[in-house]
């Protein structure tokens, strides 16, 4: 039976006694934010406990177009806007080194989830509608839904439906549920009164 292997070179550093690796006081946290909040708003501050002077840098995301950065006193910003519809939540890895060489680190994930805002307006699933009815149909008959969708969560996605404003007379002639977005008639239809209607819906 044949066998394989691999060989890797390993590097062992003796610490002295004085070398002290770095301590996160909190090595994992949560954090919410919200989806408009500006570039530059901070997100949280970490703390080590060292003997040593210690630099921080974001070892997750992207390098060269970085969501979030962090300065020499543990401060995360928010470096560019945040979209909770690309993404809801952020993990953030930050690695703490020490001066020393070679360096001794630490390492702290923060979480971040991103609060969503009302920043997105409904799209119908068609535009426009179009049907076409007997003139002899009931009043009150439900004749079309139009449906909308909204990429915001809970209630900042929740749609609601009515006419236009240029919906003037034919208010008396059709209706709109609010909730559903079915239309329907008011009064019976008389083609040779009036063969086409046109209006919006909200």
């Amino acid at each position: 039976m044949t066998t394989h292997h691999a060989d890797v070179p390993l590097s062992i550093y003796i610490m002295g006694s004085h070398d002290v690796p770095p301590l996160f006081e909190r090595k994992e946290d949560k954090f919410f934010v919200r989806e408009d909040s500006s570039v530059g708003t901070p997100i949280t501050k970490l703390k080590t406990v060292t003997n040593s002077t210690v630099t921080y840098r974001i070892v997750s995301g992207d390098e060269d177009n970085p969501l979030f950065t962090i300065d020499s006193h543990g401060q995360i910003t928010l470096a560019k806007p945040l979209d909770r519809e690309l993404k809801d939540s952020h993990l953030i890895g930050v690695l703490a080194e020490t001066d020393s060489s070679p360096p001794l680190t630490a390492l702290a994930e923060i979480s971040l989830q991103v609060l969503d805002e009302n920043d997105h307006a409904p799209k119908f699933e068609s535009n426009p509608y179009a049907i076409s009815l007997a003139e002899n149909i009931e009043e009150g008959t439900s004749i079309l839904k139009v449906i909308a969708h909204d990429k915001d969560l809970g209630s900042n996605g929740e749609v609601r439906y009515s006419f236009g404003s240029d919906i003037g007379e034919l208010a008396n002639v059709f209706t709109v549920d609010a909730y559903t977005g079915w239309i329907s008639t008011l009064v019976q239809l008389d083609k040779e009164k009036q063969p086409e209607y046109k209006f919006q819906v909200t």
